[in-house]
Order: C-alpha cells, then sequence, then structure tokens
C-alpha cells in the first residue's frame, strides 16, 4: 500500500470505518461461505473496520483481521474486541504467518514472502462445487 494511501486511512479511520459499516452486509458472499467452506482458524487480510471478520469469527471461524493501517486496527479492535486485529502489509504480509495457530512458516526462497496462503486456507467441502 502507498504511503499516501494509508496515511489517510489512519488519519480519517474512523470516517472509513463508519462508513464501511454503514453499507449493507455481503449477503451473497455470507451464503458462499455458509455453503462452502468448513468452519475452521480464518484470517482477514485487509479487515479495515472489522466487521467482516467479526461476522466470520461468530460464524465459526476463529477469524484474525489484519490490515496495514494502525488507524483502523484502532477502530476494529474498538468495535470488535472479542476479534484478534494485527498489523500485515501487502506485499509480505509480515505478521500474518508468526499469528498462525499452526505456527510461523518461513519466508519462500525465491519471493522472499511469507506463506500464508498455507497458513490460513479455509477448507474447502468436498463435493460441494460443481
Amino acid at each position: 500500500m502507498d504511503n499516501a494511501t494509508l496515511s489517510a486511512y489512519d488519519r480519517d479511520a474512523k470516517a472509513f470505518a463508519n462508513d464501511w459499516d454503514a453499507q449493507p452486509p455481503p449477503s451473497d458472499l455470507h451464503a458462499v461461505v455458509g455453503q462452502f467452506f468448513i468452519p475452521g482458524p480464518t484470517a482477514d487480510v485487509g479487515c479495515g473496520s472489522g466487521r467482516d471478520a467479526a461476522w466470520l469469527n461468530a460464524c465459526g471461524y476463529p477469524t484474525k483481521g489484519f490490515d496495514a493501517s494502525e488507524g483502523l486496527l484502532a477502530e476494529a479492535r474498538r468495535r470488535h474486541p472479542e476479534v484478534h486485529f494485527s498489523t500485515a502489509i501487502l506485499p509480505g504480509l509480515d505478521g500474518i504467518a508468526e499469528s498462525s495457530p499452526w505456527g510461523s512458516r518461513p519466508k519462500d526462497a525465491g519471493t522472499g514472502l511469507h506463506a500464508p496462503y498455507l497458513t490460513f486456507a479455509i477448507p474447502i467441502r468436498i463435493g460441494s462445487v460443481g
């Protein structure tokens, strides 16, 4: 994320969070998650106000929210104290692998990036797609 965008999110975190929380819930996404995914440890990368992380957590997906903006993380923590929120910044996503319930993952030698996809993949129900 570029510094200007990150600064805007930090400076106006409450206004951004209010705007996002006022939007209708993504019922299409909720339906897909309920139909195709098995509850388990989940990461919400780019969690913003924490609304979706809180929904996932309440639906049986123990969720950790990650965002680059400390201002938005503060809003998420205030609004959803039942969810754990931490800093992680694309593209490296440092902090996600270290927060994994399965332990730390090494960085890929070719890219220098963590492998969070292995750490926080949500299992899909076999036979439910197609």
